[in-house]
């Protein structure tokens, strides 16, 4: 889920994978994609390079006036800065969601978050994965979300159900 930051959950052998230690789950979006940018310890993490917030830094660089995701979408289309924001950033998420399928063997990611019920957000998000792909792993299936931008919610919420049934 791509938004304020970046959630994620892996669906492992018929159930969710919770692994090891006090985050309960995966930490997608503390995994390193720009080592030259460890000047802090979430400097270079895929979250500081693809959630929302990034997209959105990106974009008040070439347009001060964007607040959200919502007002960004509605200028993008008409302004050439902002849509090569966006290139920069798919590329960004397009390259992480690489490096998730090399390490996990990945068959399927599904994609949630508000900005990707943007079918553009999705189109070009699908173009740059499949572009920075290793060719042994072509096949894997993005989709989006059914739940758009409510699947972070259902994804704690199922998180802290399977949590206080183990206790």
């Amino acid at each position: 889920t791509y938004g304020t930051g970046i959630g994620a959950g892996i669906w492992l052998n018929g159930s969710p994978y919770y692994g090891a230690g006090p985050n309960a789950g995966i930490m997608a979006g503390g995994m390193i994609v720009h080592a030259e940018k460890r000047d802090d310890p979430w400097a270079g993490s895929y979250e500081k390079a693809a959630s929302t917030t990034a997209l959105l830094k990106m974009a008040q660089q070439a347009d001060p006036s964007i607040l959200n995701g919502r007002s960004f979408m509605e200028q993008a289309e008409h302004d050439p800065a902002l849509m090569q924001v966006l290139e920069v950033w798919t590329e960004e998420i397009g390259i992480g969601l690489c490096s998730f399928a090399a390490v996990f063997n990945i068959p399927l990611f599904v994609l949630g978050g508000g900005i990707m019920e943007q079918p553009i957000v999705f189109e070009k998000t699908v173009q740059a994965f499949e572009k920075h792909l290793i060719p042994g792993f072509r096949g894997i299936e993005l989709k989006k979300a059914r739940l758009g931008n409510q699947a972070g919610l259902y994804g704690a919420a199922a998180m802290a159900e399977a949590m206080l049934a183990e206790a």
